[in-house]
């Protein structure tokens, strides 16, 4: 049995929030492997393993925007930013279990393995109206009124299953060979919330069903996803290489 793991955390970065005072740049991580290995036999050996990890970090709040989308000045520098009132992250989750056995069975090695993969990710309370240069905008130029504030995110589950079993020739003969059967399934879905709505023009808006009176590149509340799905199965037989020739 063997057992580890890590931690790391980032508590300082380079680019600050002058609204704040925080470092937008940190970031932080920790996980977790277990492995066994289990030996019935001389020609029998299970192996299991499981590992998870989670991270926690900065997403798009880092990318400096020098000029509004009119034109007038808005981070001052590369490591500042203004007006950020959201402090946007992105958070990944991990777990991966795999399981093994393999038989000796003289000639050859036969093999099984399972796995599964699962992953769940999001991007969240991003500073959306920053990051496209429409804070601090007026609605109509001239007009008291600025242009809201929005954000949008982003959220993610993967899944992967791996089934195989093959039998491979020893290593060390005058041909190496492998010949097997494979199964591969992978499912994603991806949903973005909200979306856009007309961007910014100079003047004030139509009310739109969905969207904020006025608001410069408004998000309506309509999330729109994506799922893929794919399964797949194989037969292999596979010559690895040849070995040398001899001459008698």
């Amino acid at each position: 049995l063997r057992v580890s793991g890590f931690m790391d955390e980032q508590r300082a970065g380079f680019i600050r929030n002058l609204a704040t005072g925080n470092d937008l740049d940190t970031q932080s991580s920790d996980g977790f492997r277990a492995a066994l290995r289990w030996l019935p036999s001389e020609a029998l050996s299970i192996d299991l393993m499981f590992e998870t990890s989670s991270t926690d970090a900065s997403a798009f709040g880092l990318g400096r925007r020098a000029l509004r989308s009119d034109g007038t000045p808005l981070d001052p520098s590369p490591r500042e930013r203004v007006e950020i009132n959201r402090e946007g992250g992105s958070l990944i989750e991990n777990e991966n279990l795999f399981f093994t056995v393999n038989y000796d069975l003289g000639f050859a090695d036969l093999t099984f393995k399972a796995s599964t993969s699962n992953r769940d990710a999001e991007r969240n309370n991003e500073d959306n109206d920053h990051f496209a240069g429409h804070t601090g905008i007026d609605v109509a130029p001239g007009a008291p009124v600025l242009t809201p504030d929005y954000t949008a995110g982003q959220f993610e589950t993967y899944e992967r299953s791996v089934v195989q079993l093959y039998l491979a020739s020893k290593s060390g003969g005058q041909v190496n060979w492998l010949a097997g059967v494979e199964y591969v399934k992978s499912e994603d879905n991806v949903v973005l919330d909200p979306t856009f709505c007309p961007a910014y023009t100079g003047v004030v808006q139509p009310v739109t069903p969905g969207c904020f009176v006025g608001q410069a590149g408004t998000l309506t509340g309509v999330p729109a996803s994506v799922r893929s799905a794919a399964g797949a199965g194989r037969l292999t037989l596979t010559i690895l290489h040849f070995g040398p020739l001899r001459c008698g």
